[in-house]
């Protein structure tokens, strides 16, 4: 069994909240017994990928002048993904009509423009916004989405996910698994969080550029 010692962590010395580092210490013995190395690096690019995407949500938000936080925004975001899931599902051919429809389909599915913009068709229209708003949602740059894996193959060898999603305001509680709002099951959680425990594994901060 995989164990830690609080002496191995990163805390800073001022820190003597016992518990806090007792927490710590256990969820991220729970990280080792939970993952091999293939999962651990699975769960690293899935909150990489989390940040980024929340990034690219609170962007929309603020473009739109509207409360990222606010249940209503939540909620005409998640009846978005629903709705475009269920069209693209009614849409799709069955397979008694044969290959062909389906690699139509495929193709269309690949144009990314006109998906967009119907993304952002449906999504000001679950807002209650005005039909003038979705230029700015379509026309939102996404040259910031950056994703770097680095692998350092000295001994001990070390992995390294960088992205440019959110970013952690506070490490040392972002590590804390079992308290992660994600696993609030009182809250309507937004379509798009695919992990459980917030951005614990991910160190998120600026891509620097090459």
């Amino acid at each position: 069994m995989a164990e830690i010692e609080l002496t191995q962590l990163k805390i800073p010395h001022e820190d003597n909240d016992s518990a806090l580092r007792e927490d710590i210490r256990s969820d991220l013995e729970d990280s080792l017994k939970e993952y091999s190395e293939i999962d651990l690096l699975v769960e690293l690019l899935q909150n990489a990928l989390d940040a980024m995407d929340e990034r690219r949500y609170r962007s929309i938000c603020a473009k739109l002048a509207i409360d990222s936080s606010h249940p209503s925004s939540i909620a005409g975001w998640n009846k978005t993904v629903d709705d475009l899931i269920q069209s693209d599902y009614e849409a799709f051919p069955d397979r008694s009509s044969g290959v062909s429809p389906q690699a139509v389909w495929q193709a269309s599915a690949a144009s990314i423009e006109p998906r967009r913009r119907r993304w952002a068709e449906v999504l000001i229209a679950n807002l209650g916004l005005e039909p003038n708003a979705i230029e700015q949602v379509v026309n939102l740059p996404t040259s910031w989405a950056q994703l770097s894996i680095d692998l350092d193959l000295s001994n001990p060898y070390q992995l390294t996910v960088v992205d440019s999603g959110t970013g952690i305001s506070d490490p040392l509680m972002a590590f804390r698994h079992k308290g992660s709002t994600k696993r609030r099951q009182d809250e309507r959680r937004r379509r798009g969080i695919r992990g459980s425990h917030g951005w614990a594994l991910c160190n998120s901060r600026p891509v620097r550029p090459s």
